[in-house]
């Protein structure tokens, strides 16, 4: 057993074809994982705004490549392995392959309540080997 909920999220990669410029996202699921919202509002100069964080805790980092690695990947091998870079990856929880066609970021979050851009990542190898990847 796990030290982690059991929560499921579709983890979504983005690729750039680097001879059409088209960009496509593999998607991953990962099991056994659990998310923390946070629910707040930002005051800005224009007035408030909705801002959830969440934070992502993942147990499982066997199938886990560093974003550059993980880009340098063929596209055979990139359906094997998942990442987390920053700013062009997000995550939906639940699992969501089924309804999945090649949507960007933007039309995912339309549809879904639960859909984060990729923030931050920390990776802990000691004690209980994790990663906590921060999302809004």
């Amino acid at each position: 057993m796990g030290f982690f909920d059991n929560k499921v999220v579709t983890v979504f990669n983005q690729s750039i074809n680097g001879e059409t410029g088209e960009c496509v996202y593999f998607p991953t699921l990962l099991q056994n994982v659990d998310i923390v919202v946070k629910h707040s509002k930002t005051a800005t100069k224009d007035g408030q705004q909705d801002a959830d964080v969440v934070t992502l805790y993942v147990e499982d980092v066997e199938n886990y490549k560093k974003p550059k690695e993980w880009e340098n990947l063929e596209d055979a091998e990139k359906k094997q392995y998942f990442t987390f870079a920053p700013r062009k990856d997000f995550f939906v929880k639940d699992n969501c392959l089924d309804e999945y066609s090649g949507q960007s970021y933007e039309e995912m979050r339309a549809r879904y309540d639960d859909c984060y851009i990729v923030e931050s990542v920390s990776i802990y190898e000691d004690i209980l080997p994790h990663m906590e990847i921060g999302g809004k």
